[in-house]
């Protein structure tokens, strides 16, 4: 009477980084007589899956030249620096990527095979992305740079923050920093709620008063604009023009409110600190207001 079918879906072991995997089961029952809502009959129990053995440490194996790796699967674990000024030319080493599969010997830089030390290298500002736990214990102690913005979702192991703070180390931390793309994924759900782009309602209307002012301005002095400064100065913002400007807008205020924080709490000695505080407090007020608490 009853239709049973089972889903697998399965997360690959990957050994470097060591996953393991996860096995969801699903149970779909079908009733001809009540395609809606069905009765579902006793069933028994599935069986236990086997434990899946834990796949041995596999060698890494060298870059090979002929075989470009595309930019989403990098897993090299070297790094390349330079001591120039200049710095690297990204363009440059992507276009070196793309011909080699490898950043190896890029021009001008130097290979460091062990590639997480280039963290400890001295440096103005340091961004660890992509990557958590980068900054450990281990590390913490060698760290040289200025300012560590975190462009990763906790590159800073919480232990080793104390000792980068004592070292008067200024840390950004993600929670503001990495927060762009969460902000920008509001503005696209408040687009996806009116079903109206950025800028369809005024930006035609912005471009014909500014047609107006030059055309006066025009007048009164007696020169005229070229045409492509009169285009420059008359175009309308687009939809990526007021999302950049949404997206400043909410950083640098989010900016100040962490740090009015931070400079009237005495008992507030870090960017983290005053961050957690700033954002618990609009949660609180968000709750008071709708008399949720206290």
């Amino acid at each position: 009477e009853y239709a049973k079918s089972v889903s697998i879906v399965n997360v690959t072991l990957e050994p470097s980084t060591g996953f393991v995997i996860v096995v969801v089961l699903q149970e779909a029952y079908l009733s001809p007589a009540y395609p809606l809502v069905p009765e579902e009959p006793d069933v028994p129990d599935l069986p236990l899956l086997p434990d899946v053995p834990e796949e041995p440490d596999v060698p890494e194996e060298p870059d090979d030249p002929s075989i470009p790796t595309p930019p989403a699967t990098l897993t090299q674990r070297y790094s390349i620096f330079t001591p120039y000024a200049d710095g690297i030319d990204v363009i440059a080493l992507k276009a070196h990527h793309a011909q080699t599969g490898s950043i190896r010997n890029f021009a001008g830089a130097q290979t460091i095979d062990a590639g997480n030390t280039v963290l400890e290298y001295p440096c103005d500002i340091l961004v660890p992305a992509a990557l958590e736990s980068q900054i450990t214990d281990w590390n913490a102690d060698r760290i040289q740079a200025k300012i560590i913005a975190e462009g990763a979702n906790g590159p800073i192991a919480a232990s080793a923050e104390p000792t980068l703070l004592a070292k008067n180390i200024l840390v950004i931390p993600d929670m503001f920093i990495n927060a762009g793309g969460v902000v920008v994924s509001y503005f696209e759900w408040l687009k996806n709620l009116s079903h109206v782009r950025f800028g369809r309602l005024d930006k035609r209307y912005e471009e014909n008063s500014k047609k107006g002012l030059i055309a006066t301005i025009e007048n009164l002095t007696g020169k005229s604009l070229s045409a492509s400064e009169r285009a420059l100065l008359v175009q309308g913002p687009n939809e990526v023009d007021l999302v950049n400007s949404g997206l400043e807008d909410s950083m640098i205020g989010s900016y100040h409110e962490i740090m009015e924080v931070w400079r009237n709490k005495a008992n507030v000695k870090d960017m983290r600190t005053a961050a957690f505080i700033s954002a618990i407090d609009k949660i609180a007020a968000s709750y008071n207001q709708m008399g949720i608490f206290p």
